[in-house]
C-alpha cells in the first residue's frame, strides 16, 4: 500500500510493484492485494492518485 500511494512510484508497473513487496509474479500480488484490501491493487493506486491530486489543489489556495 506504501509503495502504490507513493507519487514516486505511480508510474511503475504493477509487476515492479509486485516485485519489490516480494511476489514472484503480477497475478499473485493481485490476489493477495484484492484479498487483503477488497480492492484491485490498480483500483488503488487510481484513489491514491486523486487523493495526491486533490490534496495539491487544496494546498494552492
Amino acid at each position: 500500500m506504501d509503495l502504490l500511494s507513493d507519487p514516486k512510484f505511480f508510474q511503475e508497473k504493477m509487476e515492479v510493484i509486485g516485485e519489490m513487496c516480494g511476489y514472484c509474479s503480477r497475478q499473485v500480488f493481485h490476489k493477495a492485494f484484492k484479498k487483503e484490501m477488497g480492492i484491485t491493487p490498480n483500483h488503488f493506486r487510481t484513489i491514491q492518485k486523486a487523493t495526491v491530486r486533490q490534496e495539491k489543489r487544496q494546498g494552492q489556495f
